[in-house]
Order: structure tokens, then sequence, then C-alpha cells
């Protein structure tokens, strides 16, 4: 958590606005989505679910819907349906329904597979993607602070996942505990 929040709300860096702004809110979220992803990727492990993985994406994916359509309400979004063109329809079909269901797919069989804290590491490592996604399709700049931050993250998600790695031990391989 430290390294995100280094990596997310380290301030300006001539080219990114940090907390301030008319986005100072944004990385907050960021925050807050990851913390939330891995709880729920921990009660995730905990809860009765489909073993179907695609039944499991499914409801997720209802579920998650729901609740942006309740905030998009709540905040006086109404869209306007008729001005989205084909190509955009296309998108949205394709994104929802190959790309989703796949990620969210693979999602549940590594929960199913991995040790849990290996599975949630990816919450942290996704706003360092986000991050340098930014410099290279947005030109975004950041600061040493924030290269800190992404770097602490990525060393504390490498450490989290070399403790997970069976080791050899007296010429057997040791399981790691799920």
């Amino acid at each position: 958590m430290v390294g995100l929040a280094l990596l997310l709300v380290a301030g300006t860096s001539g080219g990114s606005g940090g907390v301030f702004g008319n986005a100072w809110w944004g990385p907050w979220m960021v925050l807050l989505a990851a913390v939330g992803w891995a709880c729920g990727t921990f009660a995730t492990t905990r809860m009765p679910a489909p073993a179907d993985p695609f039944a499991l994406a499914a409801v997720q994916m209802l579920v998650g819907g729901a609740i942006l359509m309740v905030g998009s309400a709540v905040a006086g979004d109404r869209p306007d349906l008729g001005a989205v063109g084909p190509a955009a329809w296309w998108a949205w079909v394709y994104m929802a329904v190959v790309v989703s269901l796949a990620g969210f797919s693979a999602f549940a069989y590594a929960l199913a597979s991995l040790p849990v804290s290996t599975v949630a590491t990816y919450a942290y490592v996704n706003p360092v993607i986000a991050v340098l996604l930014g410099v290279l399709a947005a030109g975004e700049r950041f600061s040493a602070v924030q290269l800190a931050g992404g770097a602490l993250v990525l060393l504390a998600v490498l450490v989290v996942v070399a403790a997970e790695r069976p080791r050899k031990r007296r010429g057997r391989l040791a399981t790691s505990p799920k």
C-alpha cells in the first residue's frame, strides 16, 4: 500500500495531476479499488462460488455493472445511446464478452489453482501498469518519488510470489500451502 500511495498520490510531476486539480479523487479511487479487489479476492476463496469459472465471471460482471449503474444514476449521468456509433457498440461487445469474460475466467482459474496471496498481487500491479501506460500513451511524466513507489510495489509483489514458490528440500519438491 505504501508503494501505491507513493506512486499515485505523490503530487504533481509536470504532466501528472497527482491529487491536485479537478481529478484529485482519481488516485484515491485507484487505491480504494486495489484494496477492494484484494479483499474480494480473499473473500472469493472463503465463500461458496460456482465451480464454472465462466459462471463466476458472469456473476462478478453483473454485480459490478449494477453497482456502476447505481453510481451513474446518483451522479446524474444520463447516456444518450443514440449518439453511440456502431464501431463503439462493437468495441463494447468485444470488451464485455471477449476481454472481460476471458480475464475474469482466468482470474477464477487462478484462484482455484494458486494461493490467494499470489493471486491478490495483481491488484497492486495494475496501477503500476496504468501509470506506465499513461507515460507511453498519453505522454504523462512521473517523479522520482512515484518511480520509487512503483518499484516498491513490484518488489513487494516479487517477495510475495517468491515466498509462495515451492522449494526443493532434501531431494523432494515441497508444495506450497493453498
